[in-house]
């Protein structure tokens, strides 16, 4: 799913979408929600870009419109290939992604598996609930294969967190729950 949120007039909106040639649905924030969507650094009028998979994962999300960025992210998606081993359906992952989170809920640590299928430099970042960053937990490069990473919180309260992988292009945002 591909959306936007902005809070500026509709002729201004409207404005901008013919303009850009935008084909998703850009919606009018009447009722404060544009502020709950926060994007660390965005200054941009127009509409907050999300591409959200079918998990329900946020896979991107920006202050400008940058359609190159959301295709090749949508490719991406596209790309992720699922087969039938006759008693579940198993998603096999595109170039890279975030495969699990456990324990999660967690007290202090938790292990963060990812796949790559190409060598890659990969960075995991920490942010809070309203999109401030954290901690760096990881930047360096991987060859394909499964890895993991673990984030150890004893220094940051109980709460919702985001990690943040970005790889490229590539960018994944998964929810944690730290409960101590």
């Amino acid at each position: 799913m591909v959306f936007g949120i902005s809070n500026q007039s509709n002729s201004i909106l409207q404005n901008f979408i013919e303009d850009q040639g935008i084909t998703f649905p850009v919606l009018r924030d009447i009722s404060a929600v544009y502020s709950s969507y926060n994007i660390r650094g965005g200054t941009s009028p127009y509409p907050r870009d999300f591409i959200i998979d079918k998990n329900g994962i946020i896979r991107f999300a920006d202050t400008e419109y940058d359609p190159g960025t959301m295709i090749t992210i949508i490719e991406s998606l596209i790309g992720e290939t699922a087969i039938d081993d006759g008693d579940e359906i198993i998603v096999v992952p595109g170039d890279i992604s975030i495969s699990n989170i456990y324990p999660n809920p967690f007290n202090m640590t938790t292990t963060i598996e990812f796949t790559t299928l190409n060598t890659a430099p990969v960075t995991f970042m920490v942010y809070d609930l309203l999109g401030r960053e954290v901690e760096m937990i990881l930047n360096q490069a991987f060859d394909s294969g499964n890895h993991k990473v673990q984030w150890n919180a004893s220094n940051v309260p109980s709460g919702i967190y985001f990690v943040g992988m970005r790889s490229g292009d590539f960018t994944q945002t998964r929810k944690m729950l730290l409960l101590k």
